[in-house]
């Protein structure tokens, strides 16, 4: 899955971290905007170092889930198997 973001890169170094928040420090760290579908939960154990943005979701995000880059470049983090469908903007 390719991204059109050009982020740098970012260190990562988390040791069963909750994958929520792990997210949320990669977007503050990178600047972007994430939505968390509410289905993704659990933990991550990663030491990344000049990951770009892509690779470290993709290890963040393990099998289990993916992204989806929506509108104004927002990414969406849902259960790997569903497809983001416009109209899902507005996670709670």
């Amino acid at each position: 899955m390719a991204l059109h973001l050009d982020r740098g890169s970012v260190d990562l170094q988390y040791t069963d971290m909750d994958l929520r928040q792990a997210l949320g420090d990669l977007a503050l760290l990178t600047g972007v905007t994430v939505n968390i579908y509410p289905e993704v939960q659990g933990t991550v154990t990663v030491d990344l170092h000049h990951a770009s943005l892509a690779q470290a979701l993709d290890v963040l995000l393990g099998g289990a889930y993916t992204y989806t880059v929506g509108p104004h470049e927002v990414i969406y983090i849902h259960r790997a198997g569903t497809a983001w469908q416009p109209g899902n903007e507005h996670i709670p």
